[in-house]
């Protein structure tokens, strides 16, 4: 996954359906688009990314729904501070 995604450059839109009141958008790599794809579900009132899927190379896809959102929801800035992790003298992920 990438932080940020462009839909021009090394990726494309393959593919733009209407179902069920749902847009869905699907995504490849333009180099290389037998890796894998994206689908990404926005419902259209209010226009908004419900669940996305993820096939990978070997034909096995994975879902993530998003279910119960709010909008316009206040949050406190120190939900998203990040805190460096304790040295305890484990360095499992070196």
């Amino acid at each position: 996954m990438r932080d940020n995604i462009s839909l021009t450059g090394d990726i494309q839109v393959l593919n733009i359906e209407k179902k069920n009141n749902q847009q869905i958008v699907t995504i490849a790599q333009a180099n290389e688009p037998g890796a894998g794809s994206v689908k990404l579900f926005f419902t259209e009132e209010p226009y908004t990314l419900r669940k996305w899927q993820v096939k990978d190379a070997a034909g096995l896809t994975t879902e993530v729904a998003l279910a119960n959102m709010q909008r316009d929801v206040e949050l406190k800035s120190k939900l998203f501070a990040y805190f460096a992790p304790k040295k305890d003298g484990n360095n499992f992920n070196e």
